[in-house]
């Protein structure tokens, strides 16, 4: 039987969820929640999702000129198996009360809330299996998902001693701008929490981040430092990414804002590219160093990490390559199926 999903927030990660999920073979959604004067639940309902809204209408609200309302988020909540709760950081923990009252319902949040919401933090690649079974999981945030993937698979192909991950990190996401940085960079003093945040999903591995907020709103650039155990070529590391999937190895474009002209103009919809991208240029190696450059879209790279959360703690498939085969395919960011043979 297929798990029904709920999403709270039709925002930046819920809009993307919701058309994520209804993509699946193994899953359903219900429908989507949100406050009653967001403008957001017009659109969904324009897409034909079921629309249940959170706090109390007014007749001048958005939802009650422009949606048909299917209930109330506790309506939602009822016909749901799984939640993806897509609010805010903070916000989850408003609703945690609501969230234990219903002894079956299995939710899960995004990067912006702390380890410590359910105690699982889940990473397609790192730790699938731990999500078995577990009621409240955080999927980690782009950037950790970025550096994740990036780690992940330098020490499962040659074993990784230590990394340094310098991050240059958009000011703010695009629909949000006007709350961004003006004129400035922003340092995160001292340690950021982005190599924190992958070690909940790789604890064993010694890892360090520096963060820099920057006035754009395209995207994240890392800049990488991985020492590893043995000697290694540019062009084996080159070849290892080209063979992982959720990452691309490309060359020619230099700039972010030419990343994200590329894929608009390639019909990706909203310009999204859940794969991290390597720039082959960036990749320098000297005997058991590398140095990389990769860049994350922070919109939309936790959303197949989303959807093999549900595979994960539903128990629908129990082998991380096949679910995130799965996952790739419907999203259509599949890769030769060799890749998925690990």
């Amino acid at each position: 039987m297929k798990p029904k999903i709920g999403i709270l927030g039709y925002g930046v990660i819920g809009k993307r969820l919701a058309d994520a999920v209804i993509l699946q073979d193994d899953m359903e959604l219900v429908g989507v929640a949100g406050r009653s004067a967001s403008f957001s639940l017009r659109d969904a309902n324009l897409k034909g999702y079921k629309v249940f809204i959170t706090d109390q209408p007014k007749p001048e609200d958005a939802s009650q000129r422009l949606c048909t309302i299917d209930g109330t988020f506790e309506d939602l909540l009822i016909n749901c198996d799984v939640l993806l709760d897509c609010t805010p950081k903070g916000i989850p923990n408003q609703y945690l009360d609501l969230y234990n009252s219903q002894k079956d319902l299995i939710t899960i949040v995004q990067g912006g809330e702390k380890h410590n919401f359910g105690g699982t933090s889940f990473n397609s690649f790192a730790n699938y299996n731990d999500s078995f079974g577990k009621k409240k999981i955080r999927v980690i945030s782009c950037s950790s998902t970025g550096s994740t993937r990036f780690v992940y698979t330098l020490d499962k192909y040659f074993g990784l001693d230590h990394a340094f991950i310098s991050l240059v990190r958009r000011g703010s996401d695009l629909i949000k701008s006007g709350s961004g940085l003006f004129n400035c960079l922003k340092p995160v003093l001292g340690q950021s929490h982005h190599a924190i945040d992958v070690n909940t999903v790789l604890p064993d591995l010694n890892l360090f981040s520096m963060a820099v907020q920057a006035p754009t709103t395209f995207s994240h650039v890392l800049n990488i430092q991985a020492d590893l155990k043995k000697p290694v070529t540019a062009q084996e590391v080159i070849e290892v990414f080209e063979n992982m999937p959720r990452v691309i190895v490309g060359e020619g474009m230099h700039s972010t804002a030419e990343l994200m002209e590329y894929y608009m103009d390639m019909g990706r919809p909203r310009r999204d590219r859940p794969e991290i991208f390597l720039w082959k240029e960036s990749v320098v190696v000297k005997d058991k160093t590398v140095y990389a450059s990769i860049n994350v879209h922070m919109e939309s790279i936790t959303i197949p990490e989303t959807i093999d959360c549900v595979r994960a703690v539903c128990g629908l498939e129990e082998n991380n390559w096949k679910s995130v085969y799965k996952t790739d395919l419907a999203l259509n960011i599949q890769k030769h199926k060799e890749c998925y043979k690990k």
